[in-house]
């Protein structure tokens, strides 16, 4: 990428950026109680109190149990801790992720060999789609998940290059971390990375990506085995509810290609409702496994795929909203392959 590329790439930012902060000014909508539970999380920290040990059960059920968002959301009530007129403020760490992720994906897109205008195209995509300025705009969002899972692909696309050293490994170890800091449905992202790093580079950067990952990771570990203790169920308890378990994630999965197209396209979620006609909701899940097609073969594939999976077995609202740059780039990808690509890639896109 040239720096007319980085141009574009950063006027599109800067112009999402003004919208979100447009966004903003108006008046706060209603709270969700995700978020309403990060913001008791992180007043807690704030205020000295630590990370809640009372009502932990309770607080698992309806939240993950990462700390990194909440430590974030602390910062701020330290710096604004007014309420609720600090609710502006509370959403700057998705705003930030969210120029995070419009900036780092082309980089990362051209480091692996997507063409420049692709690139480009897709971190211009990102900063215009509608659900990235309402997950910008919120509290609570996906977008860290997002920037943290960019961030490590980019760190182990790095570290993966010839000629790197063991110091390259433990910094995509300790990147791909973030990721399960933040939400625990990332602990396959960060499997499937070390799996590549492994298989693509020699021993001793594998084994820094361990070390970076372990040692990120160990504050958290060693507070769950002092504090975090829950009573797990019974066995007659995990057995009347394994059937339960089997047919929703049964029943997630018929409705993968639906959740990716909504993901990856604006304007998606409306023609998916319930309520649409048959031919709008075909087109959806025409258009959802056009998209997984498109995406199986990049570098990021297994990536993306071991987190949809995660999303089947553990249901969660927003969770593929993180995977909607990858998505994006990977049907544009498609749309304008490389010159040395096949003429079979294009059939995802005449799908589209």
């Amino acid at each position: 990428m040239n720096r007319r590329h980085w141009s574009i790439v950063v006027a599109a930012g800067a112009i999402a950026t003004i919208g979100w902060t447009l966004h903003m000014a108006a008046p706060p909508g209603p709270i969700s109680s995700d978020e309403g539970v990060h913001l008791i999380l992180s007043r807690a920290l704030a205020d000295g109190a630590g990370y809640p040990r009372d009502g932990f059960r309770a607080l698992q059920a309806n939240a993950p149990t990462t700390p990194l968002v909440p430590l974030l959301l602390a910062a701020v009530w330290r710096l604004a801790p007014a309420f609720p007129a600090n609710l502006p403020y509370l959403t700057f760490g998705s705003g930030l992720s969210a120029l995070g992720i419009i900036l780092v994906l082309p980089a990362y897109l051209s480091r692996i060999g997507v063409p420049a205008a692709a690139a480009v195209a897709s971190a211009v995509l990102t900063a215009a789609s509608p659900l990235v300025m309402r997950q910008a705009t919120s509290i609570v969002s996906a977008l860290p998940l997002g920037f943290f899972l960019l961030l490590s692909l980019l760190a182990t696309e790095r570290a993966a290059e010839p000629g790197r050293r063991m110091g390259a490994g433990v910094l995509a170890g300790a990147c791909a971390a973030l990721i399960a800091l933040t939400r625990w449905l990332g602990v396959p992202a960060v499997v499937v990375l070390g799996v590549q790093l492994a298989r693509r580079s020699d021993r001793e950067r594998a084994a820094g990506y361990c070390y970076g990952a372990v040692l990120t990771l160990l504050p958290w570990i060693v507070w769950l085995v002092v504090y975090g203790r829950i009573e797990g169920p019974d066995l007659a308890t995990l057995a009347a509810s394994a059937d339960s378990l089997v047919l929703g994630s049964s029943r997630r999965l018929l409705e993968l290609p639906a959740v990716t197209a909504m993901a990856a396209l604006p304007g998606f979620s409306e023609l998916g409702r319930a309520g649409s006609a048959l031919v709008a909701q075909a087109l959806v899940y025409a258009v959802g496994a056009a998209t997984l097609v498109a995406v199986a073969p990049t570098r990021f594939g297994g990536v993306v795929l071991a987190l949809l999976a995660a999303s089947v077995v553990v249901p969660t609202v927003s969770f593929p909203m993180a995977l909607t740059p990858l998505l994006l780039a990977a049907l544009v990808a498609t749309v304008s392959p490389a010159p040395t690509s096949s003429g079979r890639h294009l059939l995802p896109a005449l799908v589209v």
